[in-house]
């Protein structure tokens, strides 16, 4: 219902400073997960949790704003070798985590 009541097209003016923004937040994530884990700090669920997320929703962005051609080809070789697989990683961590931290309870 959602998806016939919004614009097919729609002039965003900062277009580059939001995807500029979630590179920067996906890189932030990825950095403090890997603090996170290496120190195996219980927070870590969170960080690899988020940079999960940030992960998939990047991945749906650039695939569903490529179009089609070579842009979406990009798009889903990116998310399929590299945006899907850490994220995939990002959630492993944070259920390991979970687990380890829910049986020193």
């Amino acid at each position: 219902m959602l998806d016939r009541s919004l614009p097919s097209v729609h002039i965003f003016t900062n277009w580059n400073t939001a995807w500029a923004g979630l590179d920067i937040g996906i890189t932030i994530a990825l950095l403090l997960t890997g603090i996170l884990a290496l120190k195996k700090s219980v927070w870590v669920i969170i960080a690899a949790s988020i940079t999960g997320s940030f992960l998939l929703v990047d991945a749906w962005f650039d695939m569903s704003s490529a179009g089609s051609g070579r842009r979406f080809m990009s798009a889903l070789l990116l998310a399929v070798l590299i945006e899907l697989p850490l994220a995939f990683l990002s959630f492993s961590l944070a259920r390991k985590a979970t687990k380890r931290n829910i049986s020193t309870l």
